[in-house]
């Protein structure tokens, strides 16, 4: 079977932690602001991980070399797992900037 992607092209697949990124949104989950956006920005991200994680072990199975499935098992095990445990955390700020909202509409 032929590989998948050259060993030469495996190491642009470390261009998905550009997705941290959304850590920068972090303001906004502060005010409260753009919620169903970043959420699900952040939901696409954990999707993305896992599929790059299924087709690294698909590789895996599949006898691709070594860069092929290491590549995309490194990439999206990182990717999903880091992304959803961010999207945790901004799904409790955007609670307490709820919380907040609502407290300050009862004074």
């Amino acid at each position: 079977m032929d590989p998948w992607f050259s060993l030469e092209a495996a190491p642009f697949l470390s261009l998905f932690s550009l997705f941290s990124l959304l850590s920068l949104t972090n303001r906004w989950a502060q005010k409260g602001q753009y919620r169903d956006l970043i959420m699900n920005a952040h939901k696409g991200s954990v999707a993305l991980g896992a599929l790059l994680l299924l087709t690294g072990f698909a590789a895996l199975f599949l006898g691709q070399p070594y860069w092929v499935w290491l590549a995309l098992i490194l990439a999206g095990g990182l990717l999903s797992g880091l992304m959803l445990w961010e999207s945790s955390q901004f799904e409790k700020t955007y609670d307490e900037a709820e919380l907040r909202k609502t407290i300050a509409n009862d004074l």
